[in-house]
């Protein structure tokens, strides 16, 4: 039987994940599209909308990879 080379050196389990794997699983992206038609004084019309929504949850958040506008920022701040 193959030993797991990796372990938790605090707890000691087996089961462990990388942040990136635990971030894209508490990620979820949709999007919502529609169409509206309507008449209104002797005229017709036609409109559309799309929504786009990104939702993360706690875990998700605490794991999350840094904001790059925040680091860029602060290394022009510190040049």
């Amino acid at each position: 039987m193959a030993r797991n080379e990796f372990i938790c050196p605090h707890c000691h389990s087996e089961n462990i994940q990388r942040f990136e794997l635990i971030y894209h699983g508490n990620v979820s992206n949709s999007s919502s599209s529609a169409v509206g038609v309507g008449y209104a004084g002797g005229s017709f019309g036609v409109g559309t909308a799309t929504i786009d929504t990104k939702s993360i949850t706690n875990l998700g958040k605490a794991v999350a990879p840094p904001n790059r506008g925040v680091i860029f920022g602060l290394l022009w701040q510190v040049l």
